[in-house]
């Protein structure tokens, strides 16, 4: 199954710890959405990145190949 990553998932390292089977298949654009930011991490004192539908706008990320057990992991 295809994943797109944005905000922390596109840092490799954190990938790979979340989803040790994750592998990269390339930089990738998803349209019509646009990045936001609709909570506050407790845990990390922060906001927490999040994308919305906004038609004309684009967020630019990496795609990924992960299997069920990685699936998962990120839910």
């Amino acid at each position: 199954m295809y994943y797109f990553a944005y905000g922390s998932n596109l840092d490799l390292l954190q990938m790979q710890l979340r989803c040790p089977g994750a592998q990269f298949v390339s930089v990738a654009r998803l349209d019509g959405y646009r990045v936001c930011f609709p909570r506050k991490s407790f845990v990390r004192d922060c906001a927490v990145i999040s994308i919305e539908p906004s038609p004309g706008e684009e967020v630019w990320g990496a795609l990924y190949e992960l299997d069920g057990t990685d699936i998962a992991r990120l839910d």
